[in-house]
């Protein structure tokens, strides 16, 4: 006959293993349900069907244009207004000599601007400089030092 302890350890054995395999499949479980809850796997896993669910989406949101049907009134309307618009605008053209110009003017103005910015920068970074470790005032400026009681 089987000895008690022996059939009991047994059973402890058995329990732990059984263990050990529930909280592996519960981790698996917990995994597979926080996968199938996030939008992205569905992306991943069927793209078309989403794109073609927010085309529809999209169609179904999206007003329609009313439809005007112009009849031959209207039409001839528009076409003098055009036309009359169109004749009464004097048409400006410039020509390779005025191009030039307005591209050189451009090139002076953009390096201008430039040298203007570098001329500040280093006046600025000069002056920040020299404040900062000299620990100084500017002679413009009031020492706060000597007015404070």
């Amino acid at each position: 006959m089987d000895r008690p302890d022996a059939s009991a350890d047994e059973i402890r054995r058995e329990m732990r293993r059984i263990r050990c395999h529930m909280i592996r499949e519960v981790d698996e479980l917990v995994d597979d349900a926080r996968e199938l809850t996030s939008w992205r796997y569905y992306v991943r896993k069927h793209p078309w069907s989403i794109l073609s669910g927010f085309v529809a989406l999209g169609y179904a949101l999206v007003p329609r244009r009313a439809v005007h049907a112009a009849d031959f009134d209207d039409l001839r309307k528009l076409a003098k207004e055009h036309l009359s618009a169109a004749a009464s605008k004097p048409t400006a053209t410039k020509g390779l000599v005025g191009s030039l110009i307005g591209l050189a003017g451009s090139y002076a103005l953009r390096t201008g601007l430039n040298l203007a910015s570098q001329q500040m920068g280093r006046w600025f970074h000069s002056h920040s400089g020299a404040e900062s470790s000299q620990g100084t005032q500017r002679p413009d400026q009031p020492n706060r030092e000597a007015t404070r009681p």
